[in-house]
């Protein structure tokens, strides 16, 4: 039976014609006007237009360290002597030092702007990534390298999702560090010199040739998680439509429950989202080169947002058949769409206003599908989506158990 209600939404919507192509061309006309605009950039609202902001945080200085960790050395009953070539050793292989000489090496290469501070509290803003090395973490390491004492905290790293090459940055250089502390391991066993720290390299252009997100790219995103929801309000104005026009009292006298109506709204809502969606990653894809780095992550999070949708529907409707109008409906579509997509980042990156207004975006389903979306396009894989999981499984539960209480009952009607 529910697949027959979803033969006469799709039928009801087929009649719709001029709205349906307002909901399918409207998104890919505003991608294309917004992502010309702001060509070049590699993030709408970031500083710069080719290059990565980044910020490594060293708290302790590298003298204050040394002497510590000579302080531990002593402490041992180690020889003078090898108290003196354990610490050049240590000022060799420091990892905060090597990792900013990486670093300074891409900033030669144009692909980020470093900068080196000691406090946490002075990163700015609209950094893409961050690297923090607490106090002690150098001492830790020489510990654990040249003492075979226990394995350091890891370095705190803060990563802006929309940048897959952040993450690049990082595993590639402490996968190589890895294997150079086995080297020097070994290397001591055997009473050999320590081998020559070796130069690390980062391919950036590892993602399809990008390294960084684009205005087309951030658009795509944008849009979609945007216009979708407007699919839920062109289904709960339909319902409206039916009462209007009788056409839910005929489905009551055809004993339909009412949870099998609003079911079918909801599930028109997927499917409409879903061809909604499809559309608009195809033609970018097409027409503006956007890569979806991975086609299964990505229709995941299409699912994922599809039954945000289905489920917003269902509420909509029985909202609407509460009130007896659609005026729900209408103010949703006009301030709570506007409000969704300003909070999740459809305009721009919201997380350059505050931390919280950033926090709330990413807590809303269209916020997280959008990040979700720029990660997987920034070659990011299933971790940094597992967020949208969970506010997308609490969104559909609440809405989906609201509407069943708030629809009325059939006497009601």
């Amino acid at each position: 039976m529910l697949g027959m209600m979803l033969v006469k939404e799709v039928k009801q919507l087929l009649r719709e014609r001029s709205e349906l192509l307002t909901l399918l061309l409207m998104p890919v006309i505003l991608i294309t006007i917004l992502g010309s605009a702001l060509q070049g950039m590699t993030s709408p609202g970031a500083a710069g237009a080719g290059q990565l902001e980044a910020a490594v945080v060293i708290e302790e200085p590298l003298d204050v360290s040394l002497a510590q960790f000579q302080d531990l050395l002593e402490a041992e009953g180690m020889p003078p002597e090898m108290q003196e070539t354990l610490l050049e050793e240590a000022a060799a292989v420091s990892v905060p030092e090597m990792f900013t000489e990486m670093l300074q090496s891409l900033e030669e290469d144009g692909v980020l702007e470093v900068s080196i501070i000691d406090d946490a509290a002075d990163v700015p803003d609209d950094a893409a990534g961050v690297w923090e090395f607490d106090e002690g973490y150098r001492v830790d390491t020489w510990q654990q390298m040249f003492l075979q004492d226990e394995v350091p905290e890891p370095v705190i790293v803060r990563v802006d999702s929309q940048l897959g090459i952040i993450e690049g940055i990082t595993g590639a250089f402490f996968e190589e560090l890895n294997w150079q502390k086995e080297a020097a391991y070994l290397a001591m066993q055997e009473e050999t010199p320590v081998p020559e720290a070796v130069q690390t390299e980062v391919e950036t252009r590892q993602l399809d040739n990008r390294s960084v997100i684009t205005s087309f790219d951030y658009y795509t995103a944008g849009m979609a998680v945007m216009f979708v929801l407007y699919t839920a309000t062109f289904l709960a104005s339909t319902a409206h439509t039916e009462r209007r026009t009788y056409v839910f009292q005929r489905l009551l006298t055809s004993n339909v429950p009412l949870w099998l109506y609003v079911a079918g709204k909801g599930g028109a809502g997927v499917l409409l989202a879903l061809v909604q969606l499809t559309v608009i990653f195809s033609f970018s894809s097409l027409v503006f080169g956007v890569s979806f780095q991975s086609l299964g992550l990505t229709a995941v999070i299409a699912l994922g947002l599809a039954l945000t949708v289905g489920s917003l529907a269902m509420l909509l409707t029985a909202v609407n058949y509460r009130l007896r109008n659609e005026q729900a409906t209408a103010l949703f579509a006009s301030a709570g769409v506007t409000i969704l997509a300003f909070l999740g980042g459809s305009f721009f990156n919201v997380s350059q206003l505050s931390e919280t207004m950033a926090f709330i975006g990413r807590m809303l389903p269209n916020g997280a599908a959008m990040q979700s979306l720029l990660a997987v396009m920034g070659g990011a894989g299933a971790e940094l989506i597992y967020p949208m999981f969970v506010s997308v499984f609490a969104f559909c539960i609440l809405c989906i158990v609201a509407a069943m209480l708030v629809f009325p009952r059939k006497e009601d009607v």
